[in-house]
């Protein structure tokens, strides 16, 4: 697939349109007609044990949830992201390498049970009727690390 760059707009090959990272994202047809606009949040986690990232307003669902470990952690640690109902729904533990650098949660069928269903392997969306906090839980005892949450998500109106 080739990539045109405009600024802060992407022209795919197959006619879609995106505008840039960090700012609502609206996606358009080759004919001009919004398909969904996109939301990403992201938020910073360090060594602490719960750090609540991103707070979605009312009304959204979370189409897709990455973790970057920005520098390596120590200590055995280990990254949940989920929320108050369920720690790792988004990306558990077994899914993020903490002492790597990289990006995780890419690969569809490593998310949680908020995004992917096992059983049936597909991919799911979550909603949230109310203003909600996703949250990371770092286990294990780290002294270092760093890592970024990116949360895509979509907020009706």
């Amino acid at each position: 697939m080739g990539i045109t760059h405009f600024g802060s707009i992407s022209a795919f090959d197959e006619g879609y349109y995106v505008g840039k990272k960090d700012e609502e994202i609206k996606v358009i047809d080759s004919n001009g007609n919004l398909i969904k606009g996109l939301n990403i949040a992201s938020g910073n986690i360090g060594t602490s044990t719960v750090n609540a990232v991103v707070t979605l307003p009312a009304m959204s669902i979370v189409t897709d949830v990455l973790v970057k470990i920005n520098s390596a952690y120590n200590g055995s640690a280990t990254i949940d992201i989920g929320d108050a109902s369920d720690a790792d729904g988004f990306l558990p533990n077994t899914s993020i390498t903490t002492a790597t650098p990289g990006v995780y949660g890419g690969n569809v069928a490593t998310r949680g049970a908020y995004l992917y269903d096992g059983t049936n392997k597909t991919s799911l969306r979550k909603f949230y009727a109310s203003a909600t906090d996703i949250k990371a839980t770092v286990g294990g005892t780290p002294t270092t690390g760093s890592a970024t949450v990116y949360v895509v998500y979509i907020k009706l109106v």
